[in-house]
């Protein structure tokens, strides 16, 4: 009895020295989620930042980017999820980041502690910003000496705050929204998928070295975006103004030049319009992990249920032309759920759908702004309508007499017109001979 006790309680204390995990960057945005989220799934959680604040909990181990020593760990962690940066004002080099991301590294075995850096979209030597560029280079530092490399794409959800805070705050405030156009594409990624995907990729799946790029993976407009922020979270409408992108960029790197402070939001804008693609599908698919929809992720309970029920009542009234039965709706929604078919994250224009018919080629939809999946959301449209019992047709059809008098005068008007017309023809061509 005492000797399978003792060897209990040893396994259970070796247990959780392999759920250790150090996070930096921790007062952050994604931090904060990341260290709640953690813990709540049974991981001791040790944080490491500068120092803390009336509002930022003091650090369990100190760490700063512009003069790092090597910390210090009781017992060695399972993984380091490295979220600290300078993302913009700040006295940071990107050398000095480049060499704490170094020193971080030096402070542990990879054969036992998992370095996880946090990379961007935007990384790259050639970047418009020093941000994307300081990126890259620790991605040059990181990635042979066994770090798993993740590049993120727009994070939203969860406490305004980041880019995230800066476009509800945009949006809340303004009546009338600027956007850039032609929209660039950004591919979005909730804040509890991104935690979920960091903690698995800390219990030890992924491939050290590898690069993992999450987010959508299928693009949407910034404009469609801030659409869905409107409409399913901030629950307002607004006024879209298109402003040429070109313009705008210009105009905000002029006023960059004059006004220093300017120059950073100038080649942030710059960045936006130069996003490189963020190719996502086989990263979740290698760690098993799903990117819930944009009105789940905005909105609040049951919004993406609803906004499928709005969906499958525009697209079958554009296939049958008449109103929609709750029985069809249904139908609608029960398709895509088994096709796992989540509802569309702005509502189509219907001078957009009136241009389309289910045999459409993807490029013609592409061209239009429509997803890749549209043909198949038309396609159960009209089997649904197919599906339909002649009674349950014809309740649909039924129209006030004074409204069903007047849309025969019209058929019979518009067959006149038809006649009249072929007659015209008709005698111009013999006057022709």
């Amino acid at each position: 009895m005492i000797v399978r006790f003792a060897g209990k309680a040893r396994n259970t204390r070796l247990m959780r020295q392999s759920r250790i995990l150090a996070v930096t960057g921790a007062s952050g945005y994604i931090g904060r989620h990341l260290v709640a989220r953690a813990r709540a799934d049974g991981w001791h959680v040790i944080t490491m930042g500068r120092g803390g604040t009336a509002s930022v909990a003091s650090p369990d181990i100190g760490f700063d980017l512009l003069a790092p020593e090597p910390p210090r760990f009781s017992a060695p962690p399972a993984a380091i999820i490295h979220l600290a940066a300078n993302t913009g004002g700040g006295a940071e080099t990107p050398d000095q980041e480049v060499a704490a991301a170094r020193c971080l590294m030096s402070a542990i075995d990879p054969a036992v502690t998992r370095f996880i850096f946090i990379s961007s979209q935007t990384a790259a030597a050639d970047a418009p910003t020093q941000y994307g560029r300081t990126k890259a280079a620790i991605e040059t530092v990181a990635g042979p000496l066994g770090a798993v490399l993740v590049r993120l794409g727009l994070v939203y959800g969860g406490e305004p705050a980041g880019l995230f805070g800066l476009l509800c705050r945009i949006v809340a405030l303004l009546p009338v929204v600027p956007v850039l156009w032609p929209s660039p594409r950004v591919w979005p990624l909730h804040l509890d998928d991104l935690c979920t995907t960091l903690l698995v990729l800390a219990e030890g799946k992924g491939r050290p070295g590898a690069v993992y790029e999450i987010g959508a993976t299928q693009p949407v407009t910034m404009r469609d975006f801030l659409k869905s922020l409107a409409r399913y979270r901030l629950r307002r409408r607004r006024l879209w103004i298109p402003i040429p992108g070109r313009l705008a960029v210009g105009a905000a790197l002029a006023a960059g030049r004059i006004i220093t402070p300017l120059r950073d939001r100038a080649f942030q804008l710059l960045s936006l319009t130069r996003l490189p693609p963020l190719d996502s599908t086989a990263s979740l698919l290698e760690l098993g992990i799903g990117m819930r929809p944009i009105p789940e992720g905005l909105g609040r309970p049951g919004s993406a249920r609803r906004a499928l029920l709005e969906e499958a009542s525009v697209m079958i009234r554009l296939v049958l032309g008449t109103s929609v039965s709750r029985w069809s709706l249904r139908r609608y929604v029960r398709a895509c759920d088994q096709l796992a078919l989540p509802a569309m994250a702005v509502p189509i224009p219907s001078w957009k759908l009136r241009l389309l018919v289910p045999t459409a080629p993807a490029d013609v939809m592409h061209r239009l702004g429509l997803p890749r999946d549209m043909a198949m959301r038309l396609r159960i449209a009209m089997g649904v309508a197919e599906a339909m019992s002649l009674e349950q047709f014809h309740q649909m059809q039924r129209e006030p007499w004074l409204l069903a008098g007047l849309a025969m005068c019209g058929a019979v008007l518009n067959e006149m017109r038809r006649v009249a017309l072929r007659g015209v023809l008709l005698i111009a061509g013999g006057s022709r001979k």
